[in-house]
């Protein structure tokens, strides 16, 4: 299968948008009442809730397209974080989601991505 790369063909996401981290600990109580946590992995992973303003719809469909050859989000892809300048390997943590067509037929999108380790 050929690695996905996150389509070229559209613009930078709006900015800003936000970039959350990923809690990396598993908590399990013991029957005494303690908690015990412990690392689940050791490097910090990053989820990033990003919008477009003013797409078009070819560009809402190429991301709905990109979507589905995802598998619904399943599958991991390639991400150009522009302020990092850092190719970073994400999965979709929710679809993508777009407002109706304004009266120019324009839309803003919006979706959360979520970084993975290969």
């Amino acid at each position: 299968m050929t690695k996905l790369v996150f389509p070229s063909e559209i613009p930078a996401p709006s900015y800003p948008y936000s970039e959350e981290l990923v809690s990396r600990l598993i908590s399990t109580e013991t029957e005494s009442g303690h908690i015990v946590r412990r690392p689940r992995y050791s490097q910090q992973l990053t989820v990033l809730d990003v919008q477009w303003r003013g797409l078009k719809e070819e560009q809402w469909q190429i991301i709905r397209h990109f979507y589905d050859q995802t598998g619904g989000g399943s599958l991991s892809f390639d991400w150009y974080d522009i302020p990092t300048k850092q190719t970073l390997r994400m999965i979709f943590q929710s679809s993508p989601k777009a407002t109706i067509p304004t009266i120019l037929g324009r839309r803003d999108v919006s979706v959360s991505l979520r970084e993975v380790r290969s």
